[in-house]
């Protein structure tokens, strides 16, 4: 089974791709993490496919990583983002799809308007179009957000939903888990999926990040392996981990992970959703 990264970053100091946040407190790239220094830490952890998640730092602008997508077809697909409150972001949508070969969108379930933009009618517009173009919608939520999240898959049980980084864990939470089992619930909805990723973010060890290893297991439970996908978030926090210590730290030192459960997580699963080029 190929081993499949599902969620990193790209981006370049090069003029002809600007920089637009469109979340708060993004931080401009000072240094370079381009498609070939990603390669390089893919081929040499023996990674065969990646998905790369295009980061909030160049906004609506999807260029560098469709340029990128377009270089490297076998190695690498993509999620864009879409403005969802434009008006023409359905069309937007269905433009980074059919012309650039984009196989999923992202929403940001975490900007600071959410709560009135996320379940509102002008949203269901991106859910619809994502259901005709037959692509994954990719969620960065916060764990608080899951009734919100729970609301949208009620109306569109038609769609595939990606849940970045666990909800963004807080490992402080001790049993019964309050707050994170009201995240597991929306594994009750067969067309979620969660991503085993962003453990550095949430980890206060050093590796193998243990005090995240109980919410994995946790989501094991809940999704199954088949429903599971390991990522990085590469390039971010290169001075906590590099890129293969992401890797074992889920291939290794989970041993809740059995062996077929990981040729799941660490390929299966992602090519359920993604294809690369022959």
């Amino acid at each position: 089974m190929p081993i499949v990264e599902s969620h990193v970053h790209i981006w370049t100091q090069d003029e002809n791709y600007p920089f637009a946040p469109t979340l708060p407190d993004v931080p401009v790239p000072t240094t370079d993490a381009t498609a070939e220094m990603l390669l390089e830490e893919t081929g040499k952890a023996g990674v065969d496919h990646v998905v790369l998640v295009q980061p909030s730092t160049y906004g609506w602008d999807n260029r560098y990583l469709a340029d990128n997508i377009a270089r490297y077809p076998q190695q690498l697909a993509g999620v864009c983002l879409v403005n969802p409150l434009d008006e023409q972001a359905p069309e937007q949508l269905e433009y980074w799809v059919r012309e650039h070969n984009f196989h999923g969108v992202r929403l940001h379930a975490v900007r600071p308007d959410s709560a009135s933009w996320f379940t509102s009618a002008q949203t269901d517009r991106i859910w619809r179009k994502a259901a005709d173009l037959g692509i994954p919608i990719c969620l960065l939520l916060d764990l608080v957000h899951a009734p919100m999240v729970e609301e949208m898959l009620k109306r569109f049980p038609e769609v595939d939903v990606v849940l970045d980084h666990m909800g963004r864990i807080n490992v402080a939470e001790q049993p019964p888990y309050p707050v994170f089992s009201r995240f597991l619930e929306l594994a009750d909805f067969p067309r979620t999926y969660a991503k085993v990723s962003g453990m550095l973010h949430y980890s206060a060890e050093a590796y193998p990040f243990a005090d995240t290893h109980p919410f994995f297991r946790m989501a094991k439970d809940a999704w199954g392996p088949q429903r599971l996908m390991w990522g990085t978030d590469w390039p971010m926090l290169l001075d906590k981990a590099g890129y293969l210590p992401r890797l074992t730290a889920v291939r290794d030192e989970m041993p809740f992970f059995s062996q077929s459960d990981l040729e799941w997580i660490l390929g299966g699963t992602a090519l359920r959703l993604w294809s690369f080029a022959e």
